[in-house]
């Protein structure tokens, strides 16, 4: 418990706190106007009704806080997993020192809430590194809202849910960004905010391990059911072991109450024994008609919004008392803190509700159909009324001798009409309910777009903040266009995608294919190497090198060239190619590319003749696994990983005919998992499979000065147009590295991730982002980036497994 100034708990509770109930704030004496908090515990364990449930909380803000936390009110439900003996009395307590941080941190919801959570994990991590050699790891899944006015703000980190159920609609949100683990893996976690507009009797649902039943189809309307009509819901086949909190925020003056939340008394004799609650058909028909006479159609959504701010270094490290696990040693694991890890559902709600209804055992009536439609019932049964009418009506004109009374109709002509007919109400009640709700959906994404686009012109002091409103807002249009399209969503699209492209150096490029080069799906290109009128490609699973020249404006494939191993000709014993070159003219045999393969052979390929072949003189340690070479003037640069070196062969009349040296001298840098190399004059570039870059300086002069390497050497940005700043890139996956000739020498490094082509100085500084935008969306490639190529026109070429791509370079 805090001073005066500090948070306050009531003292007739504190006491209770520390045995069964969570952490929270009664009420608040300030006059403020702020939703009174109904906290229900959802608890189960080993299918009985708990208690206890460490890790949740509900705060009203203290007398004194900071600057911008007058009318937060702050809950949550943190849930560990994991071999701890941290105590619920512990974990009680070291919620209470992290809450009251919040209130500290003057500023915007999201800076607060992002100051929490960082606060949590770092202390958690920091715990687990500790505890690393007795394996007694914890993790955590978080589940954090702050309520502020009309606005419930919410972030979820781990494998939690979080459902926001108005008065017509229901929200699930989840995370998708950070490991499956959660909190207390790695150093910075990444905090994506939502936003949803809330009123009076809103119900909130923070569910750290969710049962499948939950879904944004079973709690819609939630918020006009009782709490023991809603607990029907939240308990129907609920598993053995289910632990979250249900919160109604009802007018008030800040007044948090607590009482768990039980099912009606059937549900709990079945909880007792059977472990499990079974659906009962007439009470969920009683609840759904309930629903439908409260609802009117739904014509415009609650407001829900994403935020993503950009990523800021952690306020505060603060330490993770570790004298709490000893409080008491006697206890093994925290009641309710270590529940089987459920994977998180990444599909749509409409799939999962599909799933859910074609496993469950429930037999759904046509009571509970007509009840979930709502209002289009009456429209239903008024045309299944018609339609019988018309058929009699048609019966009696078709049959031979009626008398316009409905005629006695055949046994199987009834059967197939009994039949049909219910299943073109339901096809029809389901195609009117859909086809409305898809509108609603679109509808509430352009607006939510519209309203942060809006939020972004106002922050033109402020580029942080523009760029996070603009992401969101193309976040939302993108959601959008899942559900429909029209004119005005499009332009805003199209003219927020222009502006952030802007502001983040991104250049879109207009890639066509080329139509011309016809390769079997059995081709995989992962090297090309390009010539101002030739353009030469390396299948991997062939291991031969392809020619392609250009006639006119097309590329024509020379079907003569031979390039790589080739079984009709018993003079080569080339293996499987692993790299090509380009050469410039009057290179050794008039070849145009030179060829290697894993071990060091090495072929000089011309075009309407067969190659020469020659082995490069080996290493006194031999070869393993040649990966990727380079040239500069008269020297040849080879990459063999496994043997962790770089050996440089001199040019002697016409070939590289003289024993190498390795590039290096005292000093070597790893290089198990290099997978390119580029030389420019004396300065080596190294790329490794993990994004990291390594410069080396070959020195002349060993007596005076060793080769020197910077390990790693740093990326800078340089899209703001200022000094360089430190730059890293954890989402890319960097998988070739091109180098472009004079004037403008540049390093292209392959993002296969992302699908972008980064441009570099040869400084390392990122000058700008090329992302393919293809011309032609029926062309648009199956497979990810394979291969990069430049050409000395600036002509760059991409290929996507066997299609090949190509775009002038801005």
């Amino acid at each position: 418990m805090f001073g005066i100034d500090g948070l306050i708990l009531v003292s007739s509770f504190a006491a209770s706190m520390r045995t069964d109930y969570p952490l929270y704030n009664q009420s608040d004496s300030r006059g403020l106007t702020l939703f009174n908090l109904n906290v229900y515990p959802v608890i189960l364990q080993d299918g009985k009704l708990g208690r206890s449930l460490p890790g949740l909380f509900a705060l009203v803000p203290p007398r004194k806080c900071a600057r911008g936390r007058e009318y937060d009110q702050l809950a949550g439900l943190i849930q560990l997993t994991g071999q701890t003996s941290i105590t619920p009395d512990a974990l009680q307590d070291w919620l209470i020192s992290k809450t009251a941080q919040f209130y500290k941190i003057p500023g915007t919801v999201t800076n607060a809430m992002r100051f929490l959570a960082e606060s949590i994990n770092s202390e958690l991590l920091e715990r687990n590194a500790k505890r690393a050699g007795d394996g007694s790891q914890v993790n955590g899944s978080l589940c954090l809202i702050v309520i502020r006015r009309n606005v419930v703000f919410s972030l979820i980190i781990g494998q939690a849910r979080i459902f926001v159920l108005s008065n017509q609609d229901a929200f699930e949100f989840e995370d998708r960004e950070n490991h499956p683990r959660g909190l207390g893996v790695v150093d910075n976690v990444v905090c994506r905010f939502t936003q949803t507009e809330i009123s009076e009797n809103a119900t909130i649902l923070l569910a750290p391990q969710v049962n499948r039943a939950w879904s944004v189809e079973s709690l819609r309307g939630g918020a006009l059911l009782s709490i023991d009509s809603l607990a029907r819901r939240i308990f129907n086949q609920a598993p053995p072991t289910l632990t979250g909190a249900l919160i109604r925020l009802t007018a008030g003056n800040g007044q948090v109450s607590y009482s768990p939340l039980r099912p009606a008394e059937a549900f709990q004799e079945n909880a007792s024994t059977n472990m499990g609650f079974e659906r009962k058909a007439d009470a969920s028909v009683s609840e759904l008609q309930e629903i439908s006479n409260a609802v009117e159609p739904v014509s415009k959504p609650s407001s829900v919004t994403v935020i993503q701010p950009p990523q800021k270094e952690i306020l505060e490290q603060a330490e993770l008392p570790l004298s709490i696990e000893n409080q008491n040693q006697n206890t093994a694991s925290v009641q309710g803190l270590s529940p089987e890890a459920i994977p998180i559902d990444r599909r749509r709600p409409s799939e999962r509700s599909k799933q859910q209804r074609n496993t469950s055992e429930t037999v759904v009536t046509s009571a509970e159909i007509k009840a979930q439609v709502g209002n289009y019932a009456k429209a239903v049964d008024d045309f299944q009324n018609k339609a019988k009418k018309g058929i009699s009506q048609f019966l009696v004109k078709l049959l031979p001798g009626s008398t316009g009374e409905s005629p006695a109709l055949p046994q199987s002509v009834l059967l197939i009409t009994a039949i049909a007919v219910p299943i073109l109400v339901v096809a029809l009640a389901s195609f009117i309910y859909f086809r409305k709700g898809a509108s609603q959906q679109f509808d509430f994404y352009f607006q939510q777009g519209q309203l942060y686009a809006a939020q972004a012109q106002s922050l033109v002091d402020d580029p942080a903040g523009r760029l996070a409103n603009l992401q969101q807002a193309l976040y939302f249009l993108e959601k959008a266009s899942e559900f429909g399209q029209s004119d005005d969503s499009n332009l805003l699209q199209s003219q927020i995608q222009t502006e952030l492209d802007s502001m983040q150096g991104i250049v879109r490029l207009n890639v066509t294919p080329i139509s011309s080069i016809g390769l079997a799906e059995n081709v995989n290109i992962t090297q090309m190497a390009a010539t101002a009128t030739d353009l030469y490609l390396l299948d991997s699973i062939s291991g031969r090198a392809l020619r392609f020249y250009l006639s006119g404006a097309e590329y024509v494939q020379d079907t003569d060239f031979d390039c790589g191993p080739n079984p009709e000709n018993p003079l080569s014993n080339i293996g499987s190619l692993v790299d090509i070159l380009p050469l410039p003219a009057g290179s050794s045999f008039n070849a145009t590319i030179l060829a290697i393969d894993a071990v060091g052979n090495i072929e000089f390929c011309n075009p309407g003749d067969s190659g020469a072949i020659v082995s490069l003189i080996p290493p006194d340690a031999g070869w393993k696994q040649i990966r990727s070479i380079s040239l500069d003037a008269k020297y040849l640069y080879v990459l063999d990983p496994e043997m962790n070196a770089v050996y440089r062969y001199k040019e002697v009349e016409e070939s590289y005919s003289e024993k190498p040296t390795l590039f290096f001298d005292s000093v070597v840098p790893s290089l198990t998992n290099a997978i390119d190399i580029e030389v420019n004059g004396d300065e080596l570039y190294i790329l490794r499979s993990t994004g990291e870059m390594v410069e080396c300086t070959y020195s002349h002069m060993k007596d005076y000065k060793l080769t020197e390497c910077t390990d790693p050497a740093p990326y800078g940005d340089m899209r703001t147009g200022e000094s360089p700043q430190a730059i890293s890139f954890p989402d890319a996956q960097f998988i070739q590295m091109r180098m472009t000739a004079a004037p403008d020498s540049s390093l292209y490094l392959l993002d296969a991730n992302g699908g972008n082509l980064y441009h570099f100085s040869l400084q390392r500084n990122l000058q700008k982002i090329l992302h393919p935008g293809f011309v032609d969306k029926g062309f648009a490639p199956e497979y990810t980036l394979t291969a990069v190529a430049v050409s000395p026109a600036k002509i760059v070429f991409l290929a996507y497994g066997s299609q090949i791509f190509h775009a002038a370079l801005p």
